[in-house]
């Protein structure tokens, strides 16, 4: 998979390219809770999870089916976004 921000930075858009033969497609529509600044995203390393952050809340997200996994947690600032590989 893939995620990028969307230009006004208001949405997370989530691309699978996991056939490199074909064009890439997005999988669901946007992940859109975090209006602006929602730039931070991480994947989890079975690709099971998205987590996104801005500045002032944290969502975990079903990568799937774009399901909030976690209400916003108050994480105001991360800077950084990184899954325990355990």
């Amino acid at each position: 998979f893939l995620a990028h921000t969307s230009h006004d930075l208001t949405a997370v858009q989530v691309w699978d390219v996991t056939d490199p033969s074909a064009d890439a497609r997005t999988i669901r529509p946007p992940l859109s809770h975090h209006p602006r600044s929602g730039t931070r995203v991480e994947f989890s390393a079975d690709g099971r999870y998205l987590v996104t952050a801005r500045e002032t809340d944290t969502i975990l997200w079903h990568t799937a089916s774009g399901a909030q996994v976690t209400p916003p947690l108050s994480l105001p600032f991360a800077s950084s976004l990184e899954f325990d590989p355990t």
